[in-house]
């Protein structure tokens, strides 16, 4: 019995392997069809971008749809370098939307969205998206030093880049505050760090 057992337990582990490796094998198929496809949002031909970013931002008379329903509806607005606008609005009124449609990650059904007077399905992708800051609501740090999660974009920063940025985002006074300044571990998702903190940092 024992030496049956030897024999079993070994193929019992090889058909679970088999069946793990045909669910891979299925899975990589689509995901190679997929990176191979594409992303939908291509830039044309002819792209071109701003002599200088400026930071003026125009929706005009934009219609935008997500799953077949409409999320924006003929909204149109300017907003000037330098100016702040706040959106308000309940849950779902597509609030989320005007940002991504500003950097092109979607593309409205009707009217325009206009980047220093360029409308952004002409622009260079890389170089509009470059110009965007987001922040989102649910921020995310990873388990490294402060210092590292502030210039996680831009890994090759020196320290003074760091303050420079920190002090922007208004961080620089509970940084001075911690044992260990910069050199601080955030622990994962800024465990060790307030609300407050963590969306200074990611900032």
């Amino acid at each position: 019995n024992g030496y049956v057992w030897l024999i079993i337990n070994p193929m019992r582990s090889l058909s679970g392997i088999i069946n793990m490796a045909a669910q891979a094998i299925t899975s990589a198929e689509k995901l190679f069809y997929y990176a191979d496809f594409g992303s939908a949002i291509r830039e044309p031909a002819d792209a071109t971008s701003p002599a200088e970013f400026r930071g003026r931002v125009e929706f005009d008379h934009v219609t935008f749809s997500y799953g077949g329903e409409d999320v924006l509806r003929d909204v149109s607005f300017t907003a000037e370098p330098g100016q702040t606008v706040a959106v308000m609005g309940a849950t779902g009124a597509g609030k989320t939307s005007l940002t991504l449609l500003m950097g092109r990650y979607y593309d409205v059904r009707s009217g325009s969205v206009k980047v220093d007077g360029i409308d952004v399905r002409r622009q260079k992708l890389k170089p509009l998206r470059r110009e965007i800051g987001y922040v989102m609501q649910e921020t995310f740090l990873f388990s490294d030093t402060l210092a590292d999660n502030v210039r996680f974009g831009r890994p090759e920063a020196d320290l003074s880049h760091v303050e420079r940025a920190a002090q922007a985002a208004q961080a620089m006074e509970f940084v001075d505050q911690l044992p260990r300044g910069w050199d601080t571990i955030v622990g994962e998702r800024g465990l060790r760090l307030s609300g407050g903190q963590k969306q200074r940092t990611a900032i």
